[in-house]
């Protein structure tokens, strides 16, 4: 079953195509396995951000426009 070669009809047109993918993707995966971790973490930072942005916008609203009253023109 190993030992039998199995027709792929698209075998002259994909392994071109591999053989310039394969050293880019060599290139590539070392640069991911180091900017992943670090989205990871400013995923994680965000996720703490957010929901004190949400607290924090309506309270600016609210001064910017006691401001707008107060200030002179």
């Amino acid at each position: 079953m190993y030992g039998r070669k199995i027709f792929c009809p698209y075998k002259d047109i994909t392994r071109p195509i591999l053989d310039i993918t394969r050293p880019i993707l060599d290139i590539t995966r070392p640069i991911l396995d180091i900017v992943h971790p670090i989205l990871d973490i400013v995923r994680s930072i965000l996720d703490i951000v957010r929901p004190i942005l949400d607290i924090v916008r309506p309270i600016l609203d609210i001064v910017r426009s006691i401001l707008d009253i107060v200030r002179p023109t």
